[in-house]
């Protein structure tokens, strides 16, 4: 496939045209057009991961009183942590991958012992279920 016609493509892909769609604004078969879209991602996917640069951070959370011990730099005291966390901490990190597309990231960390406990993720999700 000519260079135009691939850049034609992915220009319509930024617009978050599906491959049926671009085919027909363009009068191709939409496994030609799926072909495309797939090489480009795939090349997209490669040269994002050989930069090794991360997705622009949307948002991060903390539960609790945990938020103070990340910054501080101090160890946790058990008066200003609650209770209930036991010395547990719930720390979410959202980055956004693309224009409708966010990845989420959960970590489950004990910070009065072991560190690092539990990971989940990256799942990803289109505005509408992320709200």
């Amino acid at each position: 496939m000519n260079p135009e016609l691939e850049q034609d493509i992915a220009n319509l892909r930024g617009l978050n045209l599906t491959p049926k769609q671009i085919a027909r604004k363009l009068g191709l078969r939409v496994s030609d057009v799926s072909v495309v879209v797939r090489a480009q991602a795939e090349a997209h996917a490669t040269a994002h991961g050989k930069t090794a640069t991360l997705d622009p951070l949307l948002e991060f959370w903390v539960n609790g009183g945990a938020v103070d011990h990340f910054f501080d730099n101090q160890a946790p005291s058990t008066n200003s942590v609650d209770d209930e966390s036991q010395g547990m901490a719930i720390v979410t990190v959202t980055r956004k991958a693309s224009y409708n597309r966010m990845v989420i990231c959960t970590y489950l960390l004990d910070y009065w012992c072991l560190g690092l406990k539990d990971t989940m993720g990256p799942r990803k999700y289109n505005t509408q279920d992320y709200a």
